[in-house]
Formats: structure tokens, C-alpha cells, sequence
């Protein structure tokens, strides 16, 4: 999950020495729809044009939401529905800080959901990870935002109308939980992330520091 070789090597010589810092925390099934007069003033701006390119192509803003969490990190994400129900874009934003300098990320992920589970995204995200079971995913990182929709229409053009959930605002909601669940539940199951001690989470929301961790543990929560 770095984002460069620099800070891969300096993760694998802690790794190596056995130091482990936890610097936040992410609730397990943290998602929360929230109202728009809860977003930032700053968020909102900065997600508009892409909320506007998506608007253009059909898409109807639905659904405000972020995570539960603790530390230097927090986010939110604007979710549109397309007309025609089978596709919705999850525009995020996100803003690490404990980085430095601190760095903030606008991602841009098209989804539709398949009626045998699975999920076809087309994102404008680096890939960091292996893809979770069930997600077909293909990453177009530095691409216009017209450019990642189309695709992502061009992608479904290969299936079936009957391959595709048509969804609506129950059911999209429905489908963000899950996603999220699933999502999570691979990254506990690889070790990515794992639980948090009770001492880890008062320290971590009494300090701004990284918060040193037994060793053998990973360096990311979800509590």
C-alpha cells in the first residue's frame, strides 16, 4: 500500500527490525450515510467537478457517507445512480495526515453489480492490492473522468441486461454496505488490517503520534 519504493523498503527494514506503529483506526461496518450539510465545505468543493462530469453522463447524485474512524485519516464519498439503474459512481475523498507532507486523494470508482454477486468497477485508482474475490476490477490511474465512464459502459457492453442488477436508493445503499463488508473482510483475513487493543485506541486518540505496536502485529486497525 505504499506509494513508492522509498517507503517500501522503509515498511520492510521496520518489518524486518519487528517495529510496528498503528496511526489509525477504521470502524468494522464504519459506513455512515450522512446529510450534505455535514460535508466539509472544503470536501464538497473539491469533489463537485468530478460530481458534475458524472452528472453529465446520466448519473443522479444519491447518497453522502463516510467512515467511522480514529487518527490522522478521514474521508467522504458522494454516490450517483445512472437512469438506467445498473451503474453508480463513488466519488471519494480522502486526507492522510499522517504523511509528509499530508496528502489528500480523489478517486473516481464506476461499479455495477452482477446478479450472481459480483461487482464490475472501473476506477481511476493505482492498483495497491490484490483484488478482493469477487471483484472485477480495472484500474485506469490518471485518466479524465469521461474517460473511466465510458470504459466502464464499454465493459458492460460484453454481458447480458440480465447479468446486471438494476438498482434503486434501497437497494444502492444495500449494495454500498456490502461492498464495504466484503471489501474489509478480505483485508482482516490477509492481515492487512486486524483489531485494536483498547490501550492502541485511547493512544492513538490522545496523540497525534504514531503509537508503537507488540511486535508481530500489522501496521493498520479496524476495530
Amino acid at each position: 500500500m505504499t506509494s513508492g519504493l522509498r517507503q517500501f523498503c522503509l515498511a520492510a527494514i521496520l518489518r524486518l527490525c519487528r517495529i510496528r506503529t498503528t496511526r489509525y483506526g477504521i470502524a468494522r461496518d464504519g459506513l455512515r450515510f450522512i446529510e450534505f450539510q455535514d460535508v466539509p465545505e472544503h470536501v464538497a468543493k473539491r469533489l463537485q467537478p468530478l460530481i458534475d462530469a458524472a452528472t453529465s453522463q446520466g448519473f443522479r447524485l444519491c447518497l453522502w457517507s463516510t467512515a467511522t474512524s480514529i487518527g490522522l485519516i478521514e474521508g467522504y464519498s458522494a454516490t450517483l445512480l445512472h437512469s438506467n439503474g445498473t451503474m453508480y459512481a463513488g466519488l471519494a475523498w480522502a486526507r492522510i495526515a499522517f504523511c509528509q507532507p499530508p496528502r489528500e486523494e480523489l478517486i473516481l470508482n464506476v461499479a455495477s453489480k452482477l446478479t450472481d454477486g459480483r461487482f464490475v468497477c472501473t476506477t481511476d485508482a493505482k492498483q495497491r492490492l490484490d483484488r478482493p474475490k469477487g471483484f472485477l476490477v480495472e484500474n485506469l490511474p490518471g485518466q479524465e473522468p469521461h474517460t473511466v465512464l465510458k470504459r466502464h459502459q464499454e465493459r458492460l457492453l460484453s454481458l447480458s441486461q440480465n447479468d446486471l442488477l438494476h438498482l434503486d436508493l434501497v437497494s444502492l445503499r444495500q449494495t454500498l454496505f456490502e461492498a464495504s463488508q466484503r471489501i474489509q473482510t478480505t483485508y482482516i483475513d490477509r492481515g492487512i488490517w486486524r483489531r485494536l487493543s483498547e490501550q492502541e485506541i485511547a493512544a492513538i486518540l490522545n496523540s497525534s503520534e504514531p503509537v508503537p505496536v507488540e511486535s508481530g502485529n500489522a501496521t493498520r486497525g479496524c476495530r
